[in-house]
This record gives C-alpha cells, structure tokens and sequence, in this order.
C-alpha cells in the first residue's frame, strides 16, 4: 500500500510541478548578500529609479516596505513602502541594489507563481511578528514560524503567539504568512484541493512568494548578525515551503546552514539534511496524524530516521501542533536553542 501511494504521489508531484512552471510566473529578487553599497549619492539613486516602469516601480515599494516589516511588524499600509521610500537613502540602495540597477553581483532572479501557488485576492505572503513583544529575542537568534494550510493570518498570529508563550519564554516570533485558497469556516472542498496542488507543485521544484520571504530573511539575519543562529519552525504545509526555501539557501549560502536550525510540526515534507551538510532539523510527528500520514513526503522512512520523534498520541486532534503532547516533547529543544544556539 505505501508503495502505490509514493508511486501515485509522484506522478502527481510530476504533473503538477510541470503545469506549475507552465503557468505565468513573476520574479523574486533575492539578494544573496544584506550589504548595501555605500556612498552613492542620491542624485545616482534618482537617476537610477527614473529608468524603472511603474510595475517595477511598484516592485520597488513593495520590497522597501518588506525590508523594514521584516524587523517591524507594526509598519502597515498599502503605500507606505512608497511614502517613505526616500527616507533612509541605505535602506533605498539596498531596494535599487537589489532590483539588479547598481549591478548584478548577489542578486539571483527566482521565478514563483503569485496567483496559482500564492494565495487568494485578499491574502498574499508577508511578514509578521508578535507586536506587544517587539525587541523581545533570545540572545542566541532568532526564532521564526510559518503556519500550515487553510490557516488565515489572524489565525497564523494566533498559533504563533502560543508558540511563544507556551515554547519560546514569552519571545517575538518573526513569521512568514503562507496564505490559504480555503474559504472559512473549514469544508471548502475546492481551496483545500488547490492548496494541497499548490504542495505538490512546489515539491516538483516550484516556488512561491513565501519560499522566498523564508530563504531571504534567513539571509538577511543571518549575514547581518554572524555570531547568531537562526530557528525556523514551521506546521504541516508550511514544511514543504520551507524545504522550498532549504533548496534556495543550498543553492545560493550554503554557508548559512550551519546556523539554521529547523523544528517541523506535522510535517507534510520531512526535512533532512544533505549527506555530510550540518544542518540540525528535528521533525515532530505522530502516526495517527492522517492528515499527512502516510501522504507526505518522506513519510515511508520516518521511523528509521534519526530526525523524526515520533510523538505518543494522548489527547488533541494528532494534526493539533499546539497541543500539550507537542509542546512537551518540543520544549527541551526550543530551551537548548535559547541557551546554547542548537537543538541537538
């Protein structure tokens, strides 16, 4: 049975992932390095904004405004990226700089689906983070989230502030939103069927915008702190996008994953790390968890990985990751990370 289920989940993986890079794509720029060049004078940054057209323009506010709502969650607005993107002349090279108009050195293009594979009209992929605990961070890093499907933003903040009371001491979590097709309350049989062809697609090799978001700010904290170490947590679906995000930092700052730590709940993707590549990841999973057991990926070999704990069912829904089941078998490590940088 699990081997006509892997042979039916890879055909499926295929087919998507190809009608995937089919469909329209829009262009991701991932800036492979946080530094900025320095001492251009204004005047040059003008000069080279004017050459933008108004997509690209628009392309412009759109990553000033997630630059600084990255470190700040409180930054809202559908035109502050453009009301203030003259404010901080650092902050506008680093958005020109990175759009590839003061050159092409560490910037890499990433094509992604922002329709099919990014979410519904009213929701698209952003930051966020807890803000009554703005500043509040483990002295060894950061600590992120990315929700599962089906999951709307004020829900994501929601799960994300248990984490944090219940896991991280009361820390701020720096998430990403991973937008859903499904229409509340839950029984939308038609968004979860493109969510769940949006999973596929993106472990055929796609991406989307919130792949990106993930593998930009483990970049971005990561370069411009080198002393620190960064813990990516993520739930059910989530997991996939972060993978999706594991194969853009591999391909661009390998030298980066020896400061990521990655801590999965309900994985629809088990992540492992590469033979010999000194990631440290830990999935939390439990075989009652129908969900995604046994039609996630990497699900044939969970109990013979050494990066699996497989968690005893005793109360909650099995697919619940903020239940009491999870959060004690998750909390030591989420200690050693605060402490020490590590979860293993």
């Amino acid at each position: 049975m699990t081997h006509i289920i892997s042979s039916l989940k890879g055909l499926a993986t295929h087919f998507a992932g190809f009608i995937a890079k089919m469909l329209p794509h829009h262009t991701f720029y991932l800036a492979t390095s946080s530094k900025t060049p320095e001492s251009i004078p204004s005047h040059v940054l003008r000069e080279q904004f004017t050459k933008l057209d108004s997509h690209m323009k628009d392309q412009a506010y759109r990553m000033r405004w997630e630059m600084s709502k990255m470190d700040d969650t409180r930054i809202s607005g559908l035109k502050w990226g453009e009301e203030h993107f003259w404010t901080e002349p650092a902050k506008t090279a680093k958005v020109l700089h990175r759009l590839g108009l003061l050159g092409s050195n560490d910037v890499k293009k990433i094509p992604y689906s922002p329709r099919f594979l990014g979410g519904n009209k009213k929701a698209h992929s952003t930051y966020f983070s807890i803000e009554e605990k703005l500043g509040q961070d483990p002295e060894r890093g950061w600590i992120s989230y990315v929700n599962g499907m089906g999951t709307e933003i004020h829900q994501a903040r929601r799960d994300a502030s248990q984490l944090s009371t219940l896991l991280a001491k009361g820390h701020n979590l720096h998430c990403v939103h991973l937008p859903t097709r499904q229409n509340a309350p839950s029984g939308d049989l038609i968004g979860f069927a493109l969510d769940a062809v949006r999973h596929l697609a993106i472990e055929g090799g796609g991406h989307t915008r919130a792949s990106c978001l993930i593998a930009q700010q483990w970049i971005d904290y990561l370069t411009d702190h080198p002393q620190k170490f960064f813990l990516q947590t993520c739930h059910s679906e989530g997991a996939t996008h972060v993978h999706a995000a594991l194969r853009i930092l591999r391909d661009t700052r390998p030298d980066l994953i020896c400061r990521l730590r990655i801590i999965t709940f309900c994985p629809a993707h088990i992540i492992k790390p590469l033979e010999n590549e000194p990631l440290e990841v830990i999935n939390f999973i439990k075989l009652e968890d129908g969900t995604v057991n046994p039609w996630g990926t990497g699900f044939n070999s969970i109990k013979q990985s050494k990066h699996v704990q497989i968690v005893s069912h005793t109360q909650g829904h099995p697919h619940d990751h903020t239940s009491h089941d999870y959060i004690q078998i998750a909390k030591p490590y989420f200690e050693r990370f605060m402490q020490m940088g590590r979860i293993l």
